[in-house]
């Protein structure tokens, strides 16, 4: 296959033509960076002065998703996707692509139209116990991280905000969270998150790694975990629009009695969403309150919070931790006097070389 036909150089020049785009963004995953200056160059050879071209790379987020944040950031009227993609809607731009319904599944495949596993495939078993097991984990969360995994998949924000809600009536403390692609570095900046929930296209969905100090569940993954009464029936969702289409967020009547943790091994008693409204209204004088109770658990037994997963917030973890930032406070508040620095290369200093010279030799 030729280059033009590879890139399909044709067909994307009579879709600009057509619709009489000016300003057109190039989106190239990182595999095919490095065709895109010819790419852009074959481009405007065929579509002239008149349309400017923008090559976009190293997205926020998946590349299989459409960078519409890095498309807004030059006024662009379109979006010409290479690569791989996850074919999630969009919501405020045009964008040309072809079809994929595959998404990653561990090692097995997931189709995102049947909703179910390819039958044909291996390890499904050991996947969906691995799920399982991380959404057990989940229930016994008591600080939820909430990662925004997009920012140009159409209806984000709602599937967010229904996370919250989910939290809240679960009587957890929930954090919303934008740091683009997560990692373990990045994640271990929350040491006080029991999980992550991961709102992101189904494509990237999954994302499971052993490095990572807490689960990362999906959204569906997190109806199972924080709705009581709820039982799993085998089907699974990875695309959070057809969460957000169903019924499932309606809550399930159960009797208000302990709840049995695999992973603990014993019965547990999970906080009432009353009692979490009480301790974290949006009052300044209940912000007060918790912090005040924070700071008193410093000096009982700190470990048990940490260790233990008993913090109900991240105040809480924060008062018991043994290091808490830089101390700012100071003896002397006034400001030292300034001194003056070192002259000359780290190799030899201009005072070094003076003094150098003004020792006596050695004679051995």
């Amino acid at each position: 296959m030729d280059f033009e036909s590879k890139y399909e150089i044709s067909s994307t020049v009579d879709f600009i033509r057509r619709r009489n785009f000016t300003r057109v963004a190039l989106q190239f995953p990182d595999e095919l960076l490095k065709d895109s200056p010819r790419v852009a160059m074959v481009l405007r050879s065929e579509l002239g002065k008149d349309v400017r071209l923008y090559v976009m790379a190293d997205a926020a987020y998946g590349s299989c998703c459409v960078d519409e944040i890095g498309a807004s950031h030059v006024n662009a009227e379109c979006v010409v996707h290479y690569g791989h993609a996850c074919m999630s809607p969009v919501s405020t731009i045009l964008v040309n692509d072809y079809d994929a319904n595959m998404s990653t599944f561990g090692s097995s495949q997931y189709d995102t139209d049947k909703r179910c596993l390819l039958k044909d495939l291996p390890h499904q078993q050991r996947i969906l116990r691995r799920r399982y097991y991380l959404v057990e984990k989940a229930k016994d969360a008591n600080i939820v991280g909430i990662l925004v995994g997009t920012l140009g998949v159409a209806g984000y924000l709602h599937i967010i905000e229904q996370m919250k809600e989910l939290i809240k009536r679960a009587g957890k403390k929930s954090y919303t969270l934008v740091m683009g692609r997560p990692n373990p570095a990045k994640l271990a900046n929350f040491p006080e998150c029991d999980v992550f929930v991961y709102v992101s296209c189904a494509q990237t969905a999954l994302l499971d790694c052993k490095e990572f100090l807490a689960p990362v569940i999906t959204p569906f993954e997190a109806v199972l975990a924080f709705s009581r009464g709820r039982q799993w029936t085998g089907e699974y969702v990875v695309n959070f629009q057809d969460l957000i289409a169903s019924n499932i967020f309606e809550e399930v009547e159960c009797a208000e009695e302990a709840r049995f943790s695999f992973i603990k091994g014993g019965y547990m008693e999970d906080s009432h969403p009353q009692e979490n409204d009480k301790e974290h209204d949006g009052s300044s004088l209940a912000l007060t309150t918790i912090t005040e109770k924070a700071l008193s658990l410093q000096h009982q037994n700190p470990d048990s919070i940490l260790f233990k997963g008993n913090a109900r917030s991240g105040s809480e973890f924060f008062a018991a931790r043994s290091y808490q930032g830089l101390n700012m406070q100071y003896e002397n508040p006034a400001p030292p006097s300034y001194v003056m620095g070192r002259i000359g290369r780290a190799a030899a200093y201009v005072d070094e070389k003076r003094q150098a010279e003004g020792s006596p030799g050695v004679v051995d």
